[in-house]
């Protein structure tokens, strides 16, 4: 039997959970999670850009982005909103893909195995 969350296990059934703490009020917080606009300023590591292709917030409804980094590329992924909860929890997919959202992995997207650096 293959353990939840093991590499081997399949993807679909593979899980991250990132819990984070702000001093913000929360309303603010979930705003910048949902507001286009405030996720292209944020998103994206240091020395990043975030290009934010197609976003519908609502259960249900997918987004498409571009996390370009100026020394190895462009990342385009692409998920779908699965629960909302105004303020206080959004639950999404995400997925690699290429800019037509075409389901990719990161080895065909051209990046080697740390992500670091394309190949």
């Amino acid at each position: 039997m293959v353990a939840k969350n093991s590499p081997a296990s399949p993807a679909q059934d593979r899980q991250l959970v990132i819990t984070r703490v702000f001093d913000a009020p929360r309303e603010l917080v979930f705003k910048a999670w949902t507001d286009p606009e405030h996720l292209e300023r944020w998103y994206a590591p240091k020395g990043c850009t975030t290009t934010i292709r197609k976003l519908e917030f609502r259960r249900g409804g997918v987004f498409h982005h571009c996390i370009r980094n100026p020394r190895v590329g462009d990342c385009w992924c692409k998920g779908a909103y699965r629960e909302i909860v105004v303020p206080e929890r959004i639950v999404y997919t995400l997925a690699i893909t290429d800019e037509k959202e075409t389901l990719s992995s990161p080895w065909m997207s051209g990046w080697t195995p740390t992500g670091r650096e394309k190949r």
